[in-house]
């Protein structure tokens, strides 16, 4: 094993050098290892082929989009005040808050997606690129070691990370006695609050069934339905928000997890819900999709909530991100609440 060991890391030393005199001629750098996550570089160890890889590049500048936007909510905000004597003076304003988050993101979103694509065109292979996001500065190929190795030399390149797509899985949840006894409670004390105007998407397994989303006001959906679990986080937010607007993306042929998380984003909504974790991160590690889920959520006006997972003691990814809301898996413990034996914390 150790024999084993030694021979990888020779093999990537000479790959490295080799690499080195060729980079220079084409406008790169030297190699940069510290750009390659661990997890990456484990992958590579035994690669003898392509990884998929998460690429994190420069940002462009869009704080003169950002600036408008603030203005035009600031502006609405003011209008508001005035307007908010009824339910449908919250949705009409609601609705202007929507349009105005629309025609940002369609707006900034043409800003990222030419400078990826010019990316692509100067750095990669058309044909091995998996995802081009349109709202960070992400892009997602299967490369080989020499192609990784490459990309360290050039400026335009923040990191590289692994990535792999989830596997639609059934997830852990509470019976439905006893969640239904806690949104009683919850219920009664948000019952203010109904969720009128708000925009939330839904990012699951797949999408719920016309009869699990009957009272809901279900705009958009894009997917397949796919078991009970999403079906079981619509049956909790028609209780909590009966009044709000919803979108649901799920396992939709062609569509990645990131492609999933943008189309919601394209439909303006206020609030993202996801209980999918990626691959790639690994548990309890901030990594180029925890990144990503923070780019967007400071820059693209949307809170993100993600669950921890059902691993104890690790968040699953990219539960890490700072700018999004992380939600373990309590239960009633007397008067108090104990943490799930499965839920993910850290």
């Amino acid at each position: 094993m150790r024999k084993r060991k030694f021979l990888h890391i020779v093999l990537s030393l000479v790959l490295a050098v080799t690499l080195i005199i060729n980079l220079t001629s084409m406008g790169y750098s030297m190699v940069d290892i510290s750009k390659i996550t661990n997890t990456l570089q484990e992958k590579m160890t035994d690669n003898t082929s392509r990884i998929s890889v998460s690429i994190w590049c420069s940002a462009p500048d869009i704080s003169r989009m950002q600036t408008r936007v603030q203005a035009s909510v600031a502006t609405l905000s003011e209008s508001a005040e005035l307007m908010i004597a009824s339910d449908d003076s919250v949705n009409n304003v609601a609705e202007l808050s929507k349009e105005i988050k629309e025609s940002y993101r369609a707006s900034v979103s043409q800003v990222y997606k030419a400078d990826n694509e010019d990316f692509v065109s100067d750095h990669l292979n058309a044909e091995t690129v998996i995802y081009v996001s349109r709202y960070a500065p992400m892009i997602i190929a299967n490369l080989t070691n020499e192609e990784i190795l490459t990309l360290t030399g050039s400026s335009a390149v923040i990191s590289l990370d692994y990535y792999e797509e989830p596997e639609f899985e059934t997830v852990n949840f509470a019976t439905a006695s006893e969640t239904a006894s806690e949104l009683t409670t919850l219920t009664a004390q948000l019952s203010d609050y109904t969720g009128a105007g708000v925009n939330i998407g839904v990012f699951d397994a797949g999408v719920p069934s016309d009869e699990e989303t009957v009272g809901m006001n279900v705009v958009e959906t894009l997917g397949e339905y796919n078991g009970t679990h999403p079906g079981f986080v619509a049956s909790i937010l028609k209780e909590i928000a009966p009044s709000a607007n919803y979108y649901f993306a799920g396992n939709a042929a062609g569509v990645s997890y990131a492609g999933c998380i943008e189309w919601l984003l394209d439909q303006g909504v206020d609030v993202i819900n996801t209980s999918l974790s990626v691959g790639g991160d690994g548990n309890s590690v901030y990594g180029n999709f925890a990144k990503w889920l923070d780019h967007i959520a400071y820059n693209h006006y949307v809170l993100l909530v993600k669950s921890a997972g059902n691993t104890s003691a690790l968040i699953s990814c990219p539960g890490m991100a700072y700018n999004i809301m992380t939600v373990g898996a309590m239960k009633p413990s007397g008067s108090d609440y104990v943490l799930e034996s499965f839920s993910g914390y850290y």
